[in-house]
């Protein structure tokens, strides 16, 4: 079952590379987030590819490859919306605490409770 291996590939992928991922700063997570909505890209084009191989290529028919090419569109397109909004609550949520990293005060540290334990 060559097939399910590939599948099989991805699905550990995910686990070890998004299940769990540690971010270490702010940059990490906007740039995690934001990779999120490549990544719903990169699956409709992935999975656009794969169709139209399946029509060319393999002996499918069209009504098959068009249904894998559907799942591809619908499930990046769902990603990247989600991905987004993500985004855009994250920013509100996390308003405050964006404003003490980006534009620390002066001598911020002093009150830090990393730095006073």
């Amino acid at each position: 079952m060559a097939g399910a291996q590939g599948i099989d590939q991805v699905i550990e992928s995910i686990h070890t590379h998004i299940g769990q991922w540690q971010p270490e700063n702010l940059d990490d997570i906007r740039a995690f987030m934001t990779g999120l909505a490549e990544l719903g890209s990169e699956w409709q084009h992935a999975f656009g590819r794969l169709a139209d191989r399946m029509q060319s290529d393999m002996p499918l028919n069209t009504e098959v490859a068009e249904h894998i090419n559907e799942i591809g569109s619908v499930a990046g397109a769902a990603l990247q919306h989600h991905a987004q909004e993500l985004q855009q609550r994250f920013s509100l949520v996390h308003a405050d605490d964006i404003e003490r990293i980006e534009s620390p005060k002066p001598n911020a540290q002093i009150l830090d409770v990393q730095s006073n334990n």
